[in-house]
């Protein structure tokens, strides 16, 4: 197995002793094994907000940063194992590539008119989905006993980017509440748009 270490090097010369005795600032990411690397040879380690904030702490000490590939596998034979990046060649060299990713801070609007009919003897559902440009999709949950307060409050019935959907199994006699979250790419949801269903008051 294997993971990315985020290392300073006050030294801009590499050498085998300097990288042992190197500095770590931050582990990047999760391991990777071997497995992994042979069904998908580009892998991506995503930095936590501690990795990015010490990354951007030493840059702006204009001090250098490298990535080492760090084995971390707990078997003792594998201290006398050679794996080769290159190939024979010695063309298609290991490349990082860092990309910044801006993650929104709040979740996207809310689908609104959630509304009710019977189609064929099916509860159909249908609502407007929200204006927004990061909007993603939706998840549709209901629950028998009480308004859903998460996508996962309840049973799924939807998931994705229509704006209606049936509930199948559904007794349409029976009371119930269900509950509309939109999604971004993060994934970061909505406030649920609640329809009560045949309760009481």
């Amino acid at each position: 197995r294997y993971h990315i270490e985020m290392v300073k090097m006050d030294d801009p010369e590499k050498s085998y002793e300097k990288i042992r005795s190197r500095e770590v600032i931050e582990r990047v990411g999760y391991d990777v094994s071997v497995a992994d690397l042979r069904e998908d040879r580009s892998q991506r380690f995503v930095f936590d907000s501690l990795a990015i904030h010490e990354m951007v702490d030493t840059i702006q000490a204009k001090e250098k940063i490298i990535f080492v590939i760090k084995a971390s596998s707990s078997k003792a034979f594998a201290k006398s194992e050679s794996v080769n990046w290159l190939d024979a060649k010695r063309e298609n060299r290991p490349r990082l590539i860092l990309n910044y990713i801006k993650k929104r801070r709040k979740g996207v609007d809310k689908p609104t008119k959630l509304r009710s009919s019977i189609e064929n003897g099916m509860i159909r559902l249908d609502w407007n989905q929200p204006d927004d440009e990061g909007y993603q999709g939706v998840i549709v949950v209901k629950n028998p006993f009480h308004v859903p307060s998460t996508p996962y409050d309840g049973v799924k019935l939807y998931g994705g980017r229509d704006n209606y959907t049936y509930d199948n199994f559904g007794d349409k006699d029976i009371g119930k509440y269900y509950a509309v979250f939109a999604y971004d790419d993060v994934p970061h949801f909505s406030e649920p748009a609640i329809l009560p269903y045949n309760i009481e008051a």
